[in-house]
């Protein structure tokens, strides 16, 4: 057993000894590991080229937009709504499932999406929608198989 330990110390050692051969691993006066930051990739001279190119073939796009038009094609927040039992109580419930869509799906959570809807929603009523009117088991696609 001791034999192990002190194999694996000696393993351990040689490996760490190396460290002066490496150029880019240096000590500061304090004792304390500092590794200098990698040269950077030159840029390919071609590069400016290659974005103008995809502009002019790509048209700019806006996610809340995409939503949109994705709902527009195949309806999909006909899957949302209130809990059983409850009547529906949202004015402009389409609209609002979008924003809660973006927001939530972007990371912004219920605040930081109301703050920059203009009114549309409330960090309340995002929230709300969030736990109760969209929900996995509501779903079916996800529930399938």
């Amino acid at each position: 057993m001791v034999t192990t330990v002190m194999s694996a110390v000696k393993f351990c050692n040689l490996s760490v000894d190396t460290m002066p051969d490496n150029s880019d691993l240096t000590l500061t006066a304090d004792g304390h590991p500092h590794l200098k930051r990698a040269p950077g990739r030159k840029k390919p001279e071609d590069l400016e080229d290659f974005r103008l190119a995809v502009k002019a073939h790509l048209p700019e796009r806006h996610l809340l937009d995409m939503l949109k038009h994705a709902h527009y094609r195949i309806g999909y927040t006909r899957h949302f709504g209130p809990p059983p039992g409850h009547d529906p109580k949202l004015a402009d419930d389409t609209r609002r499932y979008l924003m809660a869509i973006f927001g939530y799906g972007c990371g912004l959570g219920a605040k930081q999406t109301a703050q920059h809807t203009r009114g549309i929603v409330t960090p309340h009523g995002m929230k709300r929608i969030n736990d109760q009117h969209a929900t996995l088991k509501d779903i079916p696609i996800l529930t399938e198989n």
